[in-house]
């Protein structure tokens, strides 16, 4: 029951998208990739104390570069799958939680999510409390999630170490219906709506990726440095980025960063 759910989910989200999409000049695109290099200060003060966010490798892959051909060119993965959590969104969560400051993360964050930013938010919060001391001042994350969530997406977070970081709601039959919930919750808390995707600071997190890789590239520059580095050596080392879509957010922050 709950596939028909996420297809429905991305099916309104592509519709959004559509309606909202527009072409962005040169100063908003600096402006948004400032964020991502504020992002990039607040994740870095986080990273330093442990491994909440991880620089993830940039594996460069033979066999992809055989497949695409071409004596110049070269194809490299970021894996991204390392990450605490097992996806890129520990990023986002990670600079919207330490954004919104130790005040309004003792309010509360509530979100609602099928798992992967749920995960990331939760884990984010405990890293934080960790850093905070002060009982009074940290963070509790409430997560919605659809009714029906299978089992495996709730798993995680509702391992015994995070039980005193998250509550778990279910409202709705599918992610829209449960985030109208988690909207409205949070209006009565007074707490923090998180939102996956539509949120500058998740958007500047996620973008940190993308600095990572240009940094990854430059100390790499050489036979297999790409199209760019053999052409001119100034040019920035990459020419393509392939990024997988969903809501929005990792791509929002990666492409803002790199056309800037």
């Amino acid at each position: 029951p709950a596939r028909p759910a996420g297809g429905q989910c991305r099916r309104r989200a592509a519709r959004r998208v559509r309606a909202v999409a527009m072409p962005l000049d040169k100063a908003t695109l600096a402006a948004y990739a400032a964020e991502v290099d504020a992002a990039e200060a607040r994740v870095g003060a986080l990273r330093a104390r442990g491994d909440t966010v991880l620089c993830t490798p940039l594996e460069y892959s033979a066999a992809l570069t055989a497949a695409v051909g071409g004596e110049r060119t070269a194809v490299y993965l970021k894996l991204e799958a390392l990450q605490p959590g097992g996806s890129f969104k520990i990023r986002g969560a990670v600079n919207k939680l330490t954004a919104l400051g130790a005040a309004r993360r003792a309010k509360g964050v509530v979100l609602a999510s099928t798992g992967n930013h749920a995960l990331a938010c939760v884990l984010a919060a405990r890293a934080l409390n960790d850093a905070c001391g002060d009982a009074a001042a940290k963070c509790k994350v409430t997560v919605v999630m659809p009714n029906g969530t299978v089992a495996s997406k709730r798993a995680p977070l509702e391992a015994a170490y995070l039980r005193d970081v998250v509550e778990l709601r279910f409202a709705g039959d599918d992610c829209v219906e449960s985030e109208a919930a988690a909207r409205e919750l949070a209006a009565q808390r007074g707490a923090e709506y998180v939102s996956p995707y539509n949120d500058v600071h998740v958007m500047a997190g996620q973008g940190t990726l993308a600095r990572e890789i240009i940094d990854q590239l430059e100390a790499r520059r050489g036979p297999t440095a790409g199209a760019a580095a053999a052409a001119a050596p100034d040019a920035p080392p990459v020419d393509v980025v392939y990024v997988s879509v969903g809501g929005g957010g990792l791509i929002g922050g990666v492409a803002v960063y790199l056309k800037a």
